[in-house]
């Protein structure tokens, strides 16, 4: 039975006692003193969220920012879409990931070119997968399968993200190779959803993908940064609660927001016909972990995250972009890159490269079915279900909705 009025009305009753017990943060004085705790942000006296800079917040019209000249001439994207992980009753977990890049102005040679990566599990240790790349297409599309650690208790996370940044890793290396100006990716510049599973299950550590996906990004910013391209990932959606969280351990006042994005929403809320921003600053929230997987070969600082928050008050999202350090210390390319980024919002939301690379890289919920279709046929065996799957059409994961 569906709710009835009367339960609607008690859920209502029920928020209101939530409201008249809860302090907006807009009514404390307090909450506005955070913003300088980010002046260093430190933890344990080390500088982990540091401006370049003044720390301070900016303004630009909407309607001006749109209308300036590209910063630079051309801009890649480049994007990656997944199968989303699926289990069959041989006993295998697989996902598929589907690298694609795109550019402004177009370039159709550019568009065909795909990396398909496979990810299976299976914890049978007489299984042994081929680990090799081949290609297809007329050479236009490279693809491989790989073995995600057998000894894992998270196999749905472990197949996902080893083909999601693998086939993403590898595609921004091809990628950086044919632009000359820009790079965007679509998320963060390194893969913390692998650095996260590296905190909570050991397995995703003793595998040689984690060091091959995190050498590949650092190869392609070592490259980046040797020809002058910056590469810069663009985080549509911010769900992290690094910031909040370290200023939760300081002396500061109390946080209210559970993620950065609803700080910075807060600090950057403002007239809506502005674009806000922050300036750079260099994080270090989470590069020890980073850098210990794989260090890199040149000076650790030039491939530190420097990050830069934006609010469009047209919809009143915070967006994340991020780049390399040793693109943003210098002043000019900074400035550029501020520009180039603020434009792209202004006029598209996310870069026009990135909506573009989305569009190829996505993998329909028609192709999901028949993949899954080809793969019975090939393992001679039938996908696993459960109830939620039959009674609400997904299968809930940590990895987000398996559709």
């Amino acid at each position: 039975m569906p709710l009835d009025p009367v339960h609607v009305d008690g859920i209502d009753s029920l928020a209101r006692r939530i409201r008249d017990d809860y302090d907006d943060p807009d009514e404390s004085g307090d909450v506005d003193q955070l913003w300088s705790f980010l002046d260093p942000l430190r933890d344990d006296g080390r500088a982990v969220l540091e401006p370049v800079g003044d720390l301070r917040r900016r303004a630009v019209s909407l309607q001006d920012i749109a209308l300036i000249d590209d910063e630079f001439p051309s801009q890649h994207g480049v994007d990656a879409g997944t199968l989303n992980p699926r289990s069959f009753t041989n006993g295998l977990t697989v996902d598929v990931a589907h690298a694609a890049a795109a550019s402004v102005p177009s370039d159709l040679d550019l568009h065909r070119r795909r990396t398909i990566v496979t990810a299976a599990q299976s914890p049978n240790h007489r299984v042994e997968l081929p680990d090799d790349w081949l290609s297809f297409d007329d050479d236009a599309t490279d693809g491989r399968v790989v073995q995600a650690p057998r000894d894992t208790d998270n196999p749905r996370e472990a197949v996902h993200v080893f083909a999601l940044y693998l086939s993403e890793s590898t595609h921004l290396g091809k990628t950086l190779d044919a632009a000359e100006d820009l790079v965007y990716i679509d998320g963060p510049l390194y893969p913390l959803a692998l650095l996260r599973w590296l905190g909570v299950d050991p397995a995703f550590g003793r595998t040689d993908l984690t060091g091959e996906i995190l050498s590949n990004y650092f190869g392609t910013y070592d490259d980046a940064l040797e020809d002058s391209t910056p590469v810069v990932g663009f985080v549509k959606n911010p769900s992290s609660s690094r910031v909040v969280s370290r200023l939760r351990e300081t002396d500061a006042p109390p946080v209210p927001w559970s993620d950065d994005a609803g700080f910075f929403r807060y600090f950057l809320s403002t007239d809506a016909n502005d674009l806000t921003f922050t300036n750079w600053f260099v994080s270090r929230l989470y590069t020890d972990q980073l850098f210990d997987v794989a260090p890199p070969e040149a000076p650790d600082d030039d491939y530190l995250p420097a990050v830069m928050y934006v609010h469009d008050p047209r919809h009143g999202t915070v967006h994340r972009a991020e780049a390399p350090y040793g693109f943003v210390r210098d002043d000019a390319t900074r400035e550029a890159l501020t520009r180039q980024t603020l434009k792209e919002v202004a006029v598209s939301r996310v870069p026009r490269a990135v909506a573009r690379a989305d569009s190829l890289a996505r993998v329909t919920p028609d192709q999901r079915e028949g993949i899954v279709r080809r793969f019975e046929e090939a393992f001679d065996a039938v996908e696993e279900t459960n109830y939620n799957r039959d009674r609400w059409g997904y299968v809930r994961s940590s990895t987000g909705l398996t559709l």
